[in-house]
């Protein structure tokens, strides 16, 4: 398994990777959220408002993927104008994957209805990956528990855009139980994956998989945030499967109160840490 240069091979047309962190306007602030939710000193609480921040700067990427349509309108001042607006005839599908997933495609929805569209299909899979000690070892390729997917049913899902969001993609596993089981009911129209942090193989993985003849007529963009090439050869992973930096683990960030993530995760007291926290919170974002 080679992973330490990344393949180059030419994508399928209809596959678009996107880095927010490389996208002018959004990379200034994208960054500073991106380190504070790097950062464990960032408790709970916060941690959920950055994901949703993160979620919201990924709309602006997807929009621009969208159709636009003219459409006349009358101004406050009874003039006429030609107006634009998103041109997509079926409702949104976004699909979070439990746990974390959910903060994260709040703020999709929250960037949506900023920008007009309040009308969406609201679904989410749990999904859980079987962990592996030895992941490297079996080349990262993990069993996953599909425990319940919400999504349209078959003759619902042809022609329509889908943003699926979960915060971390580290093998692609999640992306491609969750395809399977998608493509089982029908042919989208869009896919979006949002992902805040992708590990270098989950990231080329996916679009690798998405070679596959069955998703030719599909347009496909992977959203992350950052791609990681920490950990075992460069892949983003390390021996366990882990994403190296990483964020942590994103369904207890984003589950627990503070004042257990501080007792078990950090090993003080709240009393402590509030004390401290001008000397501990380094990331201002």
């Amino acid at each position: 398994m080679q992973i330490e240069g990344t393949p180059q091979a030419t994508l399928p047309a209809n596959v678009h990777p996107i880095v927010l962190t490389q996208i002018e306007g959004v990379k200034e602030p994208y960054k500073r959220w991106l380190s504070a939710l790097r950062d464990k000193w960032t408790l709970p609480s916060v941690w959920v408002s950055l994901l949703e921040y993160c979620g919201e700067a990924s709309v602006t990427e997807i929009l621009k993927h969208e159709p636009t349509v003219s459409k006349q309108i009358t101004t406050g001042n009874e003039g006429k104008y030609q107006a634009a607006e998103v041109g997509n005839d079926e409702k949104y599908v976004g699909i979070a994957v439990l746990r974390a997933g959910h903060s994260l495609m709040d703020g999709v929805y929250s960037g949506l209805r900023k920008h007009g569209i309040t009308s969406f299909y609201r679904g989410w899979a749990g999904i859980k990956r079987v962990e592996d000690e030895e992941a490297w070892e079996h080349q990262f390729d993990f069993d996953y528990d599909f425990v319940y997917p919400r999504m349209p049913e078959k003759g619902r899902v042809d022609n329509r855009a889908f943003i699926l969001a979960d915060v971390m993609n580290a093998s692609a596993g999640t992306w491609l139980a969750i395809l399977d089981e998608l493509f089982g009911r029908g042919i989208p129209k869009r896919v979006y994956f949002v992902n805040v942090v992708s590990a270098k193989f989950g990231h080329w993985q996916l679009m690798n998989h998405l070679r596959g003849t069955k998703f030719g007529k599909t347009e496909f963009f992977v959203i992350t945030g950052e791609v990681d090439d920490g950990g075992v050869k460069r892949s983003g992973l390390d021996e366990k499967g882990y994403i190296t930096p990483g964020l942590g683990d994103a369904g207890d960030r984003s589950s627990e109160d503070d004042d257990d993530y501080i007792r078990d995760h950090l090993g003080m007291t709240s009393e402590e840490y509030y004390s401290k926290r001008h000397s501990l919170v380094s990331t201002h974002f």
